[in-house]
């Protein structure tokens, strides 16, 4: 599912329900730079095999909020940029959002200036990234 949706700038809207995810290891920009994205449910995606969600969602510059709480991402190694440039986003919830594993979370939200509510769980754990 690598770049599926990238640069789709005049997306407004996206559902993707029905689809299945449960083989998928590679999300890695998979919404980067949809512009126009005001609604994405993504409640029913399966990521615990994703390991790559690199530049994922980032760009999606209109999007308001995001509920990323049925994510599954104990086996995820890179979260790089994964919300960056996402600077409308005034709620995020990564509440089971799970980073043993991840190496690299340089820029996860940079330029994420709107943000007001952050959702995270015990299981969420900061980790330098040293160039």
């Amino acid at each position: 599912m690598a770049r599926l949706f990238f640069g789709c700038s005049n997306l407004k809207m996206i559902n993707l329900i029905g689809v299945d995810t449960k083989n998928v290891i590679n999300m890695r920009d998979m919404f980067y730079n949809v512009s126009s994205l005001e609604s994405l449910n993504l409640s029913n995606f399966n990521t615990a095999k994703v390991i790559n969600m690199y530049y994922m969602f980032s760009g999606t510059s209109s999007l308001e909020s995001l509920d990323l709480s049925n994510f599954k991402t104990g086996n995820v190694l890179d979260m790089y940029y994964m919300f960056s440039e996402v600077s409308s986003l005034k709620s995020l919830d990564l509440s089971n959002f799970k980073t043993v594993k991840v190496t690299n979370m340089s820029g996860m939200f940079n330029g994420v200036s709107a943000l007001t509510e952050l959702k995270l769980s015990s299981n969420f754990k900061f980790k330098a990234h040293l160039t």
